[in-house]
C-alpha cells in the first residue's frame, strides 16, 4: 500500500501539473483540441512521458515495481484471489491505454489551432512535473534505496514488523511478471482499438436506462436536498431552537450510553453535609420555581441570583471556599449586568404566547438535562480518582511556588497562561456588557 501510494503520488502529481501547464500555454485542456505540442513544448512532453510511463507500469519506472507488488498481493488474497487479480489487470490495462493517449494525442500528429500560440512554460512551472517524473524513473532504477529509506520506515510506523522490506526491479520470472506483460499487451490493444471500444461502450450505455452517472447525479441532488432541509430545520435563526438541539444532542449522546451501561449512583457519605446540602437544594428548587413563575424580569433575575448563591453554599458545604467565593462574585456581577441589560426589554407579560405543547417540550428537555447532569455528577463520585496530579501539587506547591493554598498556586503559577486567558475573556465580556448598557436603543 505504501509503495503504491508513493508511485501514485509521483505520476499523478506530475500529470496534474502538466495539464495545468498545457491549459495555461495553449488556452485549452480538451485533449481533442490538442496535438503536435512536442516541438513547441519539448520539456513538458518529456515530463508527461515519464509520468505516463510510470502510470502504465513500464519497466525501469517505479510504477512497474508498484504494479508487480500489487499483483503479488492480489494473487495471495485469501477471499477472492481470481477476482482481485482480474480486476487489477483490467484496471491497470486501462491505465496503460490512458497513458498512451496522454503521451500521443497532445504531443504528436498535426497541431490544430488553439486559443493561444503554444510555447514552453517557464522554468518555475515545468520544474515540478519534471522533478516528479524524474523521481519516478530514479526510484525505479534504485528501488532498494527507496525500500530501505522511504517505504520501510513508513510501514514500520503503523505496522511494527522485524521483516526486512526489499524492493527490486526484477524479482525473476514469476506470475506477477507475466501479469505485468499481460497488462502492457492488453493496454496496448485497448489503446489501438480505443475508438471502436468507445463506440461499442456508447451504444451499450444508450440501451441502459439507469446509468451510473445518473445514479451519481441523483445521489448528489439527494444530498443537496437533504442538506437544504436540514439547514432549514436546524439553522433557521432561532436561538431557542439552537439551544434545544444542543441540549437534546447531549442528552442522547451522553444519556443513552449511561443507560446502556447501567451505572448506579451512590449516596453521600457525610450525614451533616447531606442534611445541609439538601437544605440548600431546597432553596435552589424554590428559586428555580420562582424564575419559572415570575411575571417580572427583575424577580426572575434575582431568583437566578439565589440559584447561583445556593450553588456557592454547596461548594462551601463540601470544603471548597475558594470555588464558593469565585462563584459568588461571578454570580453577583452577572446578576448586576443582566439586570441592567434585560430591564430595557419589554415586560414579560407583553411577550407572545407560547403554545402549551412547546412549554411541555421545554419542560421535558430541561428536566431531562438536569437529571442527566445530576446523574453524571453522582456517577463520577463512585469512580476511583487518579491522585497523581493531586500528589504532585501537594509536593510542589510550597517548594516550587512558595504558596500554601494549592488552588491559588495552580491558578497563578502552574496554569498561569490559562488563567491569563480566562481573565482576558472576562475583561472582554465586561467591556461588551458595558457597551450593551450604554446602548439606549436596540436596532
Amino acid at each position: 500500500a505504501i509503495t503504491f501510494l508513493m508511485v501514485h503520488s509521483l505520476y499523478k502529481s506530475s500529470l496534474f501539473l502538466v495539464v495545468g501547464i498545457i491549459d495555461h500555454q495553449t488556452g485549452t485542456r480538451n485533449i481533442n483540441e490538442l496535438g503536435g505540442l512536442l516541438k513547441p513544448m519539448p520539456i513538458t512532453a518529456i515530463a508527461t512521458a515519464a509520468a505516463a510511463l510510470s502510470m502504465a507500469g513500464f519497466p525501469l519506472f517505479f510504477g512497474f515495481i508498484g504494479k508487480e507488488i500489487m499483483y503479488k498481493g492480489a494473487l495471495t488474497e485469501e477471499a477472492f484471489p481470481v477476482f482481485a487479480t482480474t480486476a487489477a489487470v483490467l484496471a491497470n490495462s486501462l491505465m496503460t491505454a490512458v497513458a498512451g493517449i496522454v503521451i500521443v494525442k497532445p504531443f504528436l500528429g498535426m497541431r490544430p489551432a488553439t486559443p493561444l500560440e503554444p510555447r514552453e512554460a517557464s522554468v518555475a512551472m515545468v520544474l515540478g512535473p519534471v522533478f516528479m517524473g524524474f523521481l519516478g524513473l530514479v526510484f525505479g532504477v534504485v528501488p532498494d534505496w527507496v525500500g530501505h529509506w522511504l517505504i520501510e520506515p513508513a510501514v514500520r510506523a503503523f505496522h511494527p514488523s522485524m521483516e526486512d522490506i526489499q524492493l527490486k526491479l526484477f524479482y525473476g520470472f514469476n506470475e506477477p511478471l507475466l501479469l505485468s506483460i499481460l497488462t502492457l499487451s492488453l493496454g496496448s490493444l485497448f489503446y489501438l482499438k480505443r475508438q471502436p471500444l468507445q463506440r461499442a461502450i456508447g451504444s451499450i450505455l444508450e440501451q441502459i436506462p439507469l446509468r451510473f452517472e445518473n445514479i451519481y447525479s441523483g445521489a448528489l441532488n439527494g444530498i443537496a436536498a437533504a442538506a437544504r432541509a436540514q439547514t432549514a430545520f436546524l439553522q433557521n435563526g432561532s436561538l431557542h431552537r439552537y439551544l434545544c438541539i444542543i441540549i437534546g444532542a447531549v442528552i442522547v449522546g451522553v444519556g443513552l450510553p449511561l443507560i446502556i451501561d447501567d451505572h448506579s449512583a451512590v449516596s453521600m457519605q457525610n450525614p451533616v453535609a447531606m442534611v445541609a446540602g439538601w437544605l440548600v437544594i431546597g432553596i435552589i428548587t424554590l428559586a428555580v420555581a420562582a424564575v419559572v413563575a415570575a411575571k417580572s424580569r427583575l424577580l426572575a433575575i434575582c431568583s437566578l441570583g439565589v440559584v447561583g448563591a445556593g450553588i456557592s453554599l454547596l461548594f462551601l458545604t463540601y470544603g471548597a471556599p475558594d470555588v464558593a467565593l469565585t462563584q459568588l462574585l461571578v454570580e453577583t456581577l452577572t446578576v448586576i449586568i443582566v439586570a441592567l441589560v434585560l430591564l430595557r426589554l419589554p415586560d414579560l407579560d407583553s411577550r407572545r404566547a407560547i403554545p402549551l405543547s412547546a412549554r411541555l417540550a421545554n419542560t421535558v428537555l430541561a428536566v431531562s438535562f438536569g437529571t442527566l447532569i445530576t446523574f453524571l455528577i453522582l456517577t463520577v463520585n463512585q469512580i476511583e480518582l487518579d491522585l497523581t496530579l493531586t500528589q504532585f501539587f501537594e509536593a510542589n506547591s510550597y517548594i516550587a511556588a512558595h504558596g500554601r493554598n494549592i488552588v491559588n498556586v495552580i491558578l497563578v503559577d502552574f496554569r498561569s497562561l490559562d488563567t491569563l486567558g480566562e481573565i482576558t475573556v472576562v475583561a472582554l465580556a465586561g467591556l461588551a456588557g458595558y457597551a450593551l448598557i450604554q446602548t439606549r436603543k436596540v436596532e
